[in-house]
């Protein structure tokens, strides 16, 4: 027997189950591909060919999944986790941090003041403001490194398993330096980043 593994066997249409069906010989259950996009994905004629974008029926194909073709299990049924528990740690910035903020908020305050009148906000405009908002969120960041890498060593001390996530590659950058100052051996240290290729990103989760 053929059995198929995912998370999500279709992203966003039925469409995408065709060939899935066909791989898993079931597709006849359905009256095979013309009929199955007849029934359940809204074929519409465009002008120059036919679309299969729509997801009419959804609840008979959901029952006719159940019941030949899909068995689903959710995570809560098949592993054990602990209790999720979510802390809020608020971080005073100090000393370059300050002052490169304030440079920021400064920056931000004066481009919005002078497109506040512009009756076209134009795409590049907001592009921009969106940049500027980055670059607040990469100074905070960099000043919250200290505190996270206080609080990393301590529960590695402690034998626990730490995983650390960052909007920007910048902080990841400094989060590794400075773990590395405070003797964490770099070899034990994995990181992802956009900079990574594929093969280096496989390479950190493997």
């Amino acid at each position: 027997p053929i059995l198929l593994l995912s998370g999500t066997p279709m992203l966003s249409r039925p469409v995408e189950l065709i060939p899935l069906l066909n791989i898993l010989g079931h597709l006849p259950r359905f009256g095979g591909a013309s009929r199955f996009k007849t029934r359940y994905c809204d074929p519409v004629f465009n002008g120059f060919g036919t679309t299969f974008n729509g997801a009419p029926n959804v609840k008979e194909l959901n029952e006719q999944l159940t019941q030949w073709v899909m068995i689903r299990r959710k995570r809560e049924d098949v592993i054990i986790l602990p209790e999720f528990s979510r802390y809020i740690t608020p971080v005073a910035l100090t000393g370059k941090a300050v002052t490169d903020y304030k440079r920021a908020v400064r920056d931000l305050e004066e481009f919005l003041q002078e497109k506040r009148d512009d009756d076209k906000f134009a795409l590049n405009d907001r592009a921009h403001a969106i940049v500027l908002l980055g670059q607040l969120r990469q100074i905070a960041g960099l000043g919250k490194v200290s505190t996270a890498v206080d609080a990393t060593v301590s529960l590695l001390d402690e034998g626990e398993q730490v995983f650390l996530v960052t909007a920007h590659k910048e902080v990841a950058w400094k989060l590794r330096e400075s773990l590395i100052a405070e003797g964490v051996d770099a070899r034990t240290i994995v990181s992802v980043t956009g900079d990574d290729s594929g093969k280096q990103k496989q390479d950190a989760v493997d």
